[in-house]
């Protein structure tokens, strides 16, 4: 069975345009800092606020990259200031929404935003700016099996570093590891984290040039089960088999399929947590969503903020010490920013599984794959960061703003008639699109 992509733009594939620098700044951002810190300090399973502060030149990496990319998505914008976009204003709003209500509110508690804060929105609207083609998700592609290579390399090399390890070094095999050697974490200090990562970026590795496609979806997958993420995996697995469903029925039903997995993901990850009644169900999760939607009723109309996990860990108040989110991207939205967050949140995920839906209708499956991947991960984890989890915007933020706001997103008659032509992807965006 034959995936393709169903457009295709000429020009140098070797080209180094705006919007590729953006992604690989944003790339840059998450794994230079994590791996320079992961080989000049020591690090092992922490509690919530015990972690252990960035060295000097990891901390320097941090700043100045993430400054980097916040200059670089300035001065995208501020190019094309006399010439801005008119069209997907209605997804940029809802894109921008969350993020914009969020730092708001944080804003009340006298939280103001930081370098790491401002990713996000500036992020999105330099990707509206840039107007991109689908094509350039292949590069978020390519760096997602770069860091799979390096995840893999940090841990057979430096075992210490790149497993699972606790304070004196040993790795941790806890009762959920898939392999016997420990759980794989690569640069990151959490094999969940970096499952999520692996999971929403092998989604576009049908992307690459054939010949490249299997051995990349083999590296990242070996890399995705050392990590014993099993919502990443289930993630993977449900995206990939939606995806085989779609491709094998006839085209005038793709998008409905599509569209109803879609919901039926959005509708467990939103049930989930409401109805779990045992503490111990998912890993102990029941009890983290019980103590958490027990702290949101506190406020349930506008949160406690997006600081309240880390500010309430260490303190009689702490759910638990692995509790450093909601693990749910539902119960996360309702705790950090009550029902108006949640409803923002809502309506994002809305709009990106129309959007998934109106592509798979067109043949082209990997937007459905991401934003399935997405939902089920966030059954269990937080994958949809607005002024947190930093860490996914190389591969779920901007991923899906290009999805979402790409001009060919639009069902416009002359774009459907374009995809409908099935041609092999050959090319990247040209200069400043």
């Amino acid at each position: 069975m034959r995936f393709h992509v169903p457009f295709r733009r000429p020009g140098a594939v070797g080209r180094l345009t705006p919007l590729r620098v953006l992604i690989l700044l944003a790339w840059s951002a998450v794994f230079v800092p994590r791996t320079l810190q992961s080989l000049t300090s020591p690090k092992f399973r922490v509690g919530v606020g015990e972690g252990l502060p960035y060295t000097t030149l990891a901390s320097l990496a941090d700043r100045g990259l993430q400054l980097l990319l916040i200059l670089w998505c300035a001065g995208v914008v501020l190019s094309r200031a006399r010439r801005l976009p008119d069209t997907n204003l209605a997804a940029l709003a809802v894109m921008l929404l969350p993020w914009l209500y969020l730092t708001s509110r944080d804003m009340l508690l006298q939280s103001f935003p930081k370098p790491s804060t401002v990713v996000y929105g500036v992020v999105v609207v330099a990707v509206w700016v840039l107007q991109p083609r689908l094509e350039a998700l292949r590069d978020v592609a390519i760096l997602t099996v770069l860091g799979a290579g390096l995840s893999l390399a940090l841990a057979i090399v430096l075992p210490s570093q790149g497993l699972f390890t606790d304070s004196g070094g040993d790795a941790i095999v806890p009762e959920k590891a898939l392999l016997p050697f420990g759980i794989l974490v690569g640069p990151f200090t959490s094999g969940n984290n970096l499952g999520q990562v692996l999971a929403a970026g092998v989604t576009m590795v049908a992307l690459l040039p054939r010949r490249w496609r299997v051995p990349a979806a083999l590296l990242v997958a070996s890399a995705l089960v050392w990590t014993s993420s099993r919502s990443s995996l289930i993630a993977v697995t449900v995206a990939f088999l939606v995806a085989l469903a779609c491709a094998a029925v006839a085209p005038a039903v793709r998008s409905g399929l599509a569209a109803l997995a879609g919901v039926l993901a959005l509708t467990v990850m939103t049930v989930t947590p409401l109805v779990t009644r045992d503490d111990l169900a998912f890993t102990n999760r029941g009890f983290i969503w019980r103590g958490s939607l027990d702290a949101w009723a506190e406020d349930p109309a506008f949160g406690l903020g997006s600081s309240w996990y880390s500010r309430v860990g260490g303190s009689s108040e702490e759910i638990t010490a692995t509790a450093f989110h909601g693990h749910n991207e539902l119960v996360q939205m309702l705790v950090t920013g009550g029902w108006i967050m949640a409803g923002l949140v809502l309506l994002l995920l809305l709009q990106a599984i129309v959007v998934a839906a109106r592509w798979a209708g067109r043949g082209a499956y990997h937007p459905l794959a991401l934003v399935l991947v997405l939902l089920v991960t966030s059954t269990f984890e937080v994958s949809l960061g607005f002024v947190d989890r930093a860490f996914l915007v190389p591969v779920v933020a901007l991923p899906l703003a290009i999805v979402l706001l790409s001009p060919q997103s639009r069902p416009d008659p002359r774009v459907v008639a374009e995809a409908r032509r099935p041609m092999e992807l050959t090319s990247v965006p040209q200069g400043w699109r």
